[in-house]
């Protein structure tokens, strides 16, 4: 290695140079990511953009239409299993969709935070080997959810269980819980929407005693498979076009 000399400073004594900007230029619209911003404010969005994400966040659409189309599986296939009574609206129903909306994703969100978040990384830390780790983690946190979700049947203990592997490798490939999150949320806004409205203008109570579940839970499972499918598909077509845009700019002069 040469020595330092005039015109060969050490990182630690060599000015840095202004960083640039990468992304379009200020109000000219799109996205990108200004590296001479601290984190919080290094994007660079089109004025609408973050109303979007507030408004829609990243994997809630394409959650809420695989569980719509579940519901809609069901409701021909089985409409007996969810405990429908009638269509029926009343004040009852419209307190409890006000109540669904409005306190359902807080719920959502803070399941994942506890078990995608907390339980899942914290029980992979018994374990060295990355593979066997994650299952150790997604076993005992999915295991976990089930078990807090108090059913004594069997149909729908392993649909909760199936439900924390899901939503458990959601997080994985995505390496966040915005996912599983949005999931969640999805899940059971529309879930309690649907049971509220189908109860002619009466409350719904969930059941989960024994001999409540029954295969048609089978269709949810398949809603939760496809979901995973999603976010691997969005996952890797993210990873590709960042690949590609690396490998663009070391190949330019």
């Amino acid at each position: 290695m040469p020595a330092p000399g005039p015109d060969h400073q050490s990182p630690a004594t060599r000015p840095s140079s202004p960083p640039q900007a990468a992304g379009p230029v200020p109000g000219r619209g799109g996205a990108g990511v200004d590296e001479s911003r601290p984190f919080g404010a290094h994007i660079r969005m089109s004025w609408w953009g973050p109303l979007v994400v507030l408004v829609v966040p990243p994997d809630l659409l394409g959650a809420a239409l695989l569980v719509s189309a579940g519901i809609g599986v069901v409701a021909v296939v089985a409409p007996e299993s969810p405990g429908w009574v009638a269509f029926g609206v009343s004040g009852t129903t419209i307190l409890m969709l006000v109540v669904t909306v409005l306190t359902t994703p807080l719920q959502s969100v803070g399941e994942e935070l506890m078990f995608r978040g907390a339980v899942l990384p914290a029980a992979a830390s018994w374990v060295r080997a990355v593979r066997p780790a994650l299952a150790v983690g997604l076993v005992v946190s999915s295991l976990a959810f089930a078990v807090v979700h108090g059913s004594g049947d069997p149909w729908l203990f392993g649909y909760y269980t199936l439900i924390g592997v899901a939503t458990g490798l959601m997080a994985i490939i995505s390496r966040g819980i915005e996912a599983p999150a949005a999931f969640h949320i999805a899940n059971n806004v529309l879930f309690s929407s649907v049971n509220t409205l189908m109860a002619d203008g009466g409350s719904y109570v969930i059941d989960r005693s024994t001999d409540t579940g029954d295969a048609a839970l089978l269709i949810l499972a398949a809603v939760n498979v496809a979901m995973v499918a999603l976010v691997w598909a969005r996952e890797r077509r993210t990873r590709m076009a960042a690949w590609n845009e690396h490998r663009t700019t070391r190949q330019d002069p």
